[in-house]
Order: structure tokens, then sequence, then C-alpha cells
């Protein structure tokens, strides 16, 4: 009988890691120590969020309206203070909500969380100063437009985010102009330059457009790229001619546009309303609402998306209350997990574990993979639209020849035969003193996965027989935990499965438009911030990236392996 666990959700608790881990792991001090404080983070965090009304409430004015006390805010700036003493876990300040960090100028009421305050204050700039020599991919953060690998013919634009975040430490008085000004000046770094410099146009207000540098590319466009790129601007002609709807909307005039643009122009006006006057807005929901549950009778795959997407926002701003999403048999899927409670929405699709039977009862396919599948992506994250991708992926077992490959394929396409998985990602086994090692090919396809693939790895929902799950996470998941200063394609590795598990969980995607699909913006604080659209600002954005960086990007660091 198979089972579903996720590696990554066994480090929420000692209760959940002897769910999956041995005795010998379970026993080890250090594994216990580590697991025990992030799960003590988590509390901590999850219980100031659940204290404030809104994400966008400056912990400033949640204490002085008694929605925050002393103890509950030292409690957690201890705990960060902690986490980002640690080197592993310092990029958190890319993702942490302003609100909580309070202006130097702000007194709090108390001693304990003055000194609170303070440490968390000097562990935040340290860990910010360390990044600064960290170069991100500016399309994480802004559209998600990477180009595929074997398309580019230059590197991807970069940039320093870390020095982005330079208008919020200065109005947060954190650092001042000139201190910017004199960093600007004794860089050398040209990328580090160029963010700093563009911070400080946003703080003077002579920041340009955004006009992303574009990637020059003559190799011929992929299928799938050029896709996206309908898509994408499609989308954003929707959303100008949803603008012009809405504005008619306001004046009480009648719009006359397409079912989807009039479906955005609708939620847009309402979500504008609430930002200010949430009754008001439900009112105005009211007059419309007779209009939506028309459209709803629509067959265009198109309108059907951009209603769930509105009635999701609707309930999340209170709007509209989950009887009425339930009527309409729209599900709400966690977005913060954990991740494993979303498996339903895909094994209702496919059977998965009807799957892994086949794979047992199937000799020769059995005698080349483990009888395992891995299901992650969007899907398992919850933003997935219903024309997503499965993204699945299996464990060739170690000694199998790669000239069989086209063999293994063919069965495996059989197996997985199902318009929602079109692809099978094999991740080749090889053995090494016991353990197991997922091998690198040095040019590997979309199908070959990667050992550095922490985000399928740790993040995927594993489904087979529990027995040879625990087995394969001891021998092939344990060595990752090692605290390790070996190297992978010229970078740390362990900082690499660190990045691997953040992109997959904050930015692929998620950020780009999948948190939008369930939430209104709350606004971004600084709007006039360099790539200020993107959700990367929005309030609301940033306590769910935070939240899923605490549970999501997190690997215990053990001193050896344990078997």
């Amino acid at each position: 009988m198979s089972v579903s666990l996720v590696p990554v959700e066994s480090f929420f608790s000692l209760a959940k890691a002897a769910e999956l881990w041995d005795e010998t792991t379970l026993g080890n001090k250090t594994f216990r120590e580590q697991i025990t404080e992030r799960a003590e983070l988590n509390r901590r965090l999850q219980n100031v969020l659940d204290s404030l009304p809104r994400p966008d409430i400056p912990l400033e004015t949640a204490i002085d309206q008694g929605h925050l006390t002393e103890e509950q805010a030292a409690g957690l700036y201890s705990s960060l203070s902690g986490l980002l003493s640690e080197r592993d876990y310092r990029r958190l300040v890319l993702y942490f909500p302003f609100e909580l960090m309070p202006k130097k100028a702000w007194r709090a009421p108390g001693e304990k969380l003055k000194q609170a305050v303070e440490q968390f204050r000097h562990a935040y700039m340290e860990a910010w100063k360390s990044l600064l020599s960290a170069h991100d991919v500016r399309a994480n953060f802004t559209d998600g437009d990477v180009l595929e690998i074997e398309l580019r013919e230059s590197d991807l634009p970069r940039v320093v985010k870390a020095a982005h975040l330079i208008p919020v430490l200065i109005e947060k008085g954190w650092m001042t102009v000139e201190d910017a000004e004199r960093l600007a000046k004794e860089i050398k770094d040209q990328t580090l330059r160029d963010s700093v410099a563009d911070a400080l146009s946003a703080v003077r207000g002579t920041l340009k457009p955004e006009q992303p540098e574009a990637v020059k590319n003559t190799a011929p466009i992929t299928e799938k790229r050029a896709a996206w790129l309908k898509k994408r601007e499609r989308e954003e002609a929707v959303d100008a001619l949803s603008e012009h709807v809405s504005k008619l909307i306001i004046q009480g005039k009648r719009a006359d546009a397409s079912q989807e643009v009039l479906t955005e122009g609708i939620r847009k006006t309402v979500e504008s309303i609430a930002a200010v006057d949430l009754e008001k807005a439900r009112a105005l929901y009211a007059q419309h609402r007779a209009t939506l549950l028309k459209l709803w009778e629509s067959d265009s795959s198109d309108v059907k998306d951009a209603l769930v997407k509105t009635f999701r926002r609707f309930c999340h701003l209170g709007i509209v209350d989950e009887k009425q999403l339930a009527e309409l048999n729209i599900a709400r899927p966690k977005l913060e997990g954990p991740f494993s409670e979303n498996l339903n929405f895909i094994t209702n699709l496919v059977d998965m574990h009807g799957m892994v039977s086949s794979i047992e009862s199937t000799r020769e396919l059995s005698n080349l993979i483990y009888p395992v599948v891995l299901v992650y992506g969007s899907r398992l994250n919850g933003y997935g639209t219903r024309n997503s991708d499965i993204d699945v992926a299996v464990f060739v077992r170690p000694g199998t020849p790669f000239v069989i490959r086209q063999r293994l394929q063919e069965l495996l396409a059989r197996t997985f035969s199902h318009v929602l998985i079109p692809n099978v990602v094999e991740f080749w086994l090889e053995e090494r003193n016991g353990l197991l090692r997922v091998r690198d090919f040095e040019s590997p396809d979309v199908s070959l996965g990667e050992s550095y693939w922490t985000h399928a790895l740790f993040g995927a929902a594993w489904i087979g027989p529990k027995p040879v799950i625990r087995e394969l996470c001891l021998r092939l998941l344990l060595p990752y935990l090692s605290d390790t200063s070996g190297t992978l394609h010229r970078q740390n590795a362990r900082r690499l499965y660190l990045e691997s598990l953040e992109s997959a969980s904050l930015q692929y995607r998620l950020m780009h438009n999948g948190y939008e699909r369930f939430f209104a913006r709350y606004g971004a604080p600084y709007p006039d911030s360099v790539d200020g659209k993107s959700a990367f600002w929005d309030s609301g954005y940033r306590w769910l990236a935070t939240k899923l960086f605490l549970s999501k990007v997190f690997l215990p660091k053990l001193p050896a392996p344990l078997i």
C-alpha cells in the first residue's frame, strides 16, 4: 500500500520527523535542536500574524493599539536574530515584512522589547551587508521571464536585490542617504554599483520608468516560450482594457466589454473600494453579483479563470465567504503550507497511487526505477491553474545503463499517460559507499533531474510504499543535511540547495502571478522603488513569503552523515 510523504515537512516538528527518519537521526542532538528552534520561530511568527488585523499594519501601530504585546514582539525578534546570525538563512531579509522593521526613532514601551529590537536591527543589517555580494537574476523578482538555458547566448540581466532595499532602510532610519552614497563610491562591483544607483534614484524620485533590459537572443524561439509570450501579451491587453472598464463602473456608466475584461473590471473596482471602505465594497459586489454569476455560465476557460481569481480574492477580502466558494465548487488550496494538503487536488485528477502500483506490477519497469513517484510544482504548491501541468519525477535504480534510456522513456510514457503529465523527470541514481547520489550529466535535457534540485527532492510529495520511501530518504537525502563545504556548479553546494528551495517556493510563479490568483494586493509601501509594480513589494506577499521561507527553506545541518 502506498503512502505520501513530503521530506521538507518532516522538519516541521520532532513528531513529523519521526514519520520519516530513523532512530539514529532522530536521536542526534543537533538535528533535534535545529528542528525545535525552527518550530518555535514559526510558532512565534504565526502568533504575531494571527494577532494582526491586516499584514500592512506597522509594528509600532499594532503595539500602540493593543493588537500585539511586548512579550509577543520581543520573542519573535529574539528568534529572528538567532536565525539571521546563520549565514544559511540570511536571504530572509529580502522578503521580510517592512512593517516588522520599526523605525529607529521609535521608543519601545519596555526594556525587554527595546533590547530585542536593537539586537534584531543589528542582525538584520549584518545579514543585509552580506547579501551585497549576491547577484540575482532580475526577472526572478519581476515577471519571471527567464529564458530557457538552451536558448541563452549570454547571462541573464542581474541585480543585487539587497541593494534595492536601500530606500526602505533609509525611511526606517537604519541607514542614511550619506551611507548609501558612500557605498556607491566605494564599491567596484558594477552590478552592485548599478543596483545602488537605482535605489538612490528611487530615494531622490528620479528613477526612470521600469524598463528591464531585454535579453537579446537570436536562437529559434521554442514552442513553450512562444506560448508563454502570447499568453503574457494577452494578459497585458486584458489588464489595460479592464482598467478602462473599472473607471466606467466607478462613474456609474455602462461598460461594454468582453466577458473576461468585464470580470476583471468589476474585480478591480470592488477591490479598489475595499482598500478604503469594506462595507461599500460589499455593497458594490452585491450590485454586480448577478452579472458575475451569469458570466459563470460561460464556456470560455479564460473567463472561468478570471472568475475563479475574482471570487478567491473576494473571499480573502471578506466580501464573499467560504460557503459561496463551495457553492461554485471553487477550491482554495493552501499557499502557505503544508503543501501535502494540496495533494488531494492532484490525486482527484490523476490516480498517482495507481501509477505506483503499475510500476510495481510491470517487471521491466520496476527493474529500472523504484516504485516511488515524486509530485511537485505549482499544483502541489497550491497556485497552479486548472490547465497547469503536473510535475512528476521518478528515481532510476543505480547501475541502470544510460543506453536503455529510450526504452525507459517509452515505459514511463505508457505508465504516466495523462494530458496533464507531458513529461516525467528522471533522477538517475548511483551508489557510493553505501549511499545514493543523483548523477549529474554534462548537458542535461529537461527530463534529467540534477543533484541540486532540492525543490523536487525535498519539496515534492513522495508517493509509494513507506519502507521504500524511508530507505531512499536515508540513503539519498541524509547527505544533503551534512555540514559540507563542497562545491557544485562552482558554487557552495549547501547554498545552492537552499536557494533551489527558495526560488521554487517564493519566486517561481508565486511572486509573478500565483499570489495574485488568490490575494488582493494590500499595496506596496514603497511603490516608487525599483521594479515597484512587482508583488515583491506587496505587504501581503511579503508576509506569505516570510512564512514560506521559514517553513520551506530549511535543511538541518549535521556535522557528518549519520549512516
